[in-house]
């Protein structure tokens, strides 16, 4: 399965970064191998609104068929429900590897509701 990840920086040693829509960059890991699938820049980041929902665009045309995000504003949650991705909360999480560990382990909450905002963290 390729899961999505949002990183700070564009490599996927990366630190996760804490936003889902505004997330600098996004890899996407091929969860059998753990090998990378690509690693490209979140250009929905800019959008003055709906930045989540156009992010989950940008991760389905890049193949991704889950996502281990921070938290899912209301907008991005409803198109990655409409579009049948999986959804896991990374939780404290820091790495890639480190929450496709904890993925592994069945260890990830799979949120049932959206968080409490569209984002907007800087």
């Amino acid at each position: 399965m390729n899961i999505a990840f949002c990183l700070k920086e564009n490599s996927i040693e990366s630190e996760l970064d804490g936003r889902f829509g505004r997330a600098q960059w996004f890899g996407i890991i091929d969860s059998e191998t753990g090998e990378e699938v690509s690693l490209f820049e979140n250009t929905a980041k800019e959008e003055p609104s709906g930045a989540g929902s156009k992010a989950v665009q940008l991760l389905l045309s890049n193949g991704a068929e889950a996502i281990i995000a921070p938290e899912f504003g209301p907008k991005a949650f409803d198109a990655l429900k409409r579009f049948d991705l999986k959804l896991f909360k990374q939780g404290d999480h820091k790495t890639v590897f480190a929450a496709l560990k904890a993925w592994r382990s069945g260890s990830l909450e799979s949120p049932a509701a959206p968080g409490n905002s569209g984002l907007h963290k800087a």
